[in-house]
């Protein structure tokens, strides 16, 4: 648990505070598929800090249909967890 806690940590502060973004440095081959998929405490943690991130903006995060999170932006886009990008259908 501390090792999830540390590695979201470092997450959210080099893309807040260092405007780096690891995820999306992670994104270009498996490693944070592996991260998600294979330390499951990494992802509950990471996703939790990430849906509220996603709130605090006064989104609704969406279900994403590749890793099943709330993680997807309102109005689609890419979700904040795995990259996935979809879009959401206006029912309207």
């Amino acid at each position: 648990m501390i090792v999830s806690s540390a590695l979201s940590f470092a997450f959210g502060f080099a893309r807040d505070e260092l405007a780096f973004d690891l995820a999306d440095f992670f994104k270009q081959d498996d490693t944070l598929t592996m991260l998600r998929d294979e330390l499951h405490e990494f992802a509950r943690i990471h996703g939790a800090r990430l849906e509220a991130q996603l709130r605090a903006k006064g989104e609704h995060p969406q279900c994403c249909d590749e890793c099943g999170e709330l993680k997807v932006p309102m109005r689609g886009g890419s979700c904040e967890l795995c990259g996935h990008w979809q879009s959401i259908e206006d029912d309207s």
